[in-house]
């Protein structure tokens, strides 16, 4: 009876070994995967994004920032300040939900927004949407959710009370619809 004991505490120790590694593996893998590399924006320059579905817009991002451009999203930066454009397909669901729902998910991150009230329309295209605000512990901003009849656009601009977020609407008005599929 007692070598059977140690065989189930050997078993015990190598099950939990394996239950503790497993899950560490993607993260110990993720180190080393490439990271987006930031680079330097001049004067002119344009950044695309384009949605799962295809829905493509094409904006001037702020001069002389540093940008991180992935498919659907472009984060730029300047010291703590930083803007986020996201490009996504629209549900099926009503798009006062879906904008609600994009809000919660801030919560979720730690953040507060919330509508403000405002309006915003996105000159000589079909996008306008509404304005919100962001807080967190470290810093303000403010965001715009803008929609056409194919996808959602979210903007996010943050920062400290050093260095106030940069204007959204700086974005929005150089916004160019590219084409959709």
């Amino acid at each position: 009876m007692r070598i059977r004991a140690l065989k189930q505490k050997t078993s015990a120790v190598w099950l939990s070994a394996a239950l503790i590694g497993i899950p560490s593996v993607p993260v110990a893998l993720a180190q080393f995967a490439p990271q987006p590399q930031w680079s330097r924006l001049s004067e002119g320059d344009l950044v695309s994004i384009t949605s799962g579905a295809g829905a493509t817009i094409s904006f001037a991002p702020p001069p002389r920032w540093e940008a991180q451009v992935a498919a659907s999203t472009a984060t730029f930066r300047s010291g703590q300040r930083r803007i986020t454009v996201e490009i996504l397909d629209r549900g099926e669901g009503a798009l006062g939900s879906e904008m609600k729902r994009l809000l919660r998910l801030d919560h979720l991150g730690g953040v507060a927004s919330g509508f403000d009230g405002g309006t915003l329309s996105v000159p000589n295209t079909n996008w306008s949407g509404r304005t919100c605000v962001l807080v967190a512990a470290q810093y303000t901003g403010r965001c715009a959710i803008l929609s056409d009849d194919t996808a959602i656009v979210r903007i996010n601009s943050i920062g400290t009370p050093q260095r106030p977020a940069a204007p959204i609407e700086d974005i929005t008005a150089s916004i160019n619809e590219g084409s959709e599929t």
